[in-house]
């Protein structure tokens, strides 16, 4: 089927019953790749039916790699979700932040969760098409969401702690719990540490202080122009270095959601804040 967010890719699910079943289809796939120099081939692993949704961003983020490689294709690593690495005190933390949504009735707070998710993810044009709406629809419901919350949308650090608050489950949380419900003590976790450290690893092979360059980037609200200004380099170097760091990192930091995880991990290691600043 066609990709309903990008136009030009082709999504396939495939029912495999084992290894062999599997590399039979990878190497037919393979096949049509290595006819057409134009096609590139991104795949998740295995998978249930019901993961469907995260097996697509996994390959995903494996066809940014594909299109670095000479064989143009690439199979996503088996890597964790943070989201499933921290304590069960997250869904306190994530029922605080969204706490205001899920006061709503019942089916408003899901349409607002749902759309506010498809928007993170692909961005107002690609929320659209998923969901059927219009994108002003979208738009009206993401600024809906953004009163209640009390945030800017634009903000990729909001961007990144909202997407993470709804992969986890907000809800039946006791309210008389007296753990913290604070971002910055659930990433201070071993686990949450350890994920960052693997998250990042790959930046320092890289070379040409990749780091660097991505920290300032975020800092400017992801605008290259302001990166380029405080880092001394033109536009395009700074795109050069981004470009380099996706590759890396497997993301496309480019698209809406390319840079979550990065941000998550620079918030584990202290160099982002992981608490939003104090309202004035």
């Amino acid at each position: 089927m066609r990709c309903p967010v990008y136009d030009s890719n082709v999504i396939i699910v495939a029912p495999v019953a084992g290894v062999d079943e599997w590399e039979r289809f990878a190497t037919a796939l393979g096949t049509v790749v290595h006819a057409r120099p134009d096609r590139y081939l991104g795949g998740s692993r295995t998978a249930p039916l019901t993961a469907t949704a995260n097996s697509y961003l996994a390959a995903s983020h494996a066809l940014v790699v594909a299109r670095r490689t000479a064989g143009r294709m690439s199979l996503a690593d088996t890597e964790d979700r943070l989201a499933d690495l921290l304590s069960p005190w997250a869904q306190r933390w994530a029922h605080e932040l969204l706490k205001p949504v899920l006061l709503l009735k019942s089916k408003d707070s899901k349409a607002i969760r749902e759309v506010v998710q498809l928007y993170l993810q692909f961005g107002g044009e690609g929320a659209a098409r998923l969901s059927g709406m219009h994108r002003n629809t979208i738009r009206n419901i993401c600024k809906r969401a953004q009163g209640l919350l009390g945030c800017d949308l634009n903000d990729t650090l909001v961007r990144a702690r909202l997407d993470l608050a709804l992969q986890l489950d907000p809800g039946a949380v006791n309210s008389g719990d007296d753990a913290p419900a604070r971002l910055s003590a659930l990433l201070t976790d071993q686990p949450a540490l350890l994920w960052a450290q693997r998250r990042l690893a790959p930046l320092e092979t890289g070379g040409r202080n990749l780091r660097r360059t991505l920290l300032t980037w975020i800092r400017c609200g992801t605008s290259v122009d302001l990166a380029a200004q405080k880092l001394g380099l033109s536009p395009g170097t700074v795109r050069v270095h981004l470009k380099a760091a996706g590759g890396l990192l497997q993301r496309d930091l480019m698209s809406p959601a390319g840079p979550y995880d990065l941000v998550l991990a620079l918030m584990a290691e202290g160099a982002l804040p992981p608490e939003p600043a104090p309202s004035p």
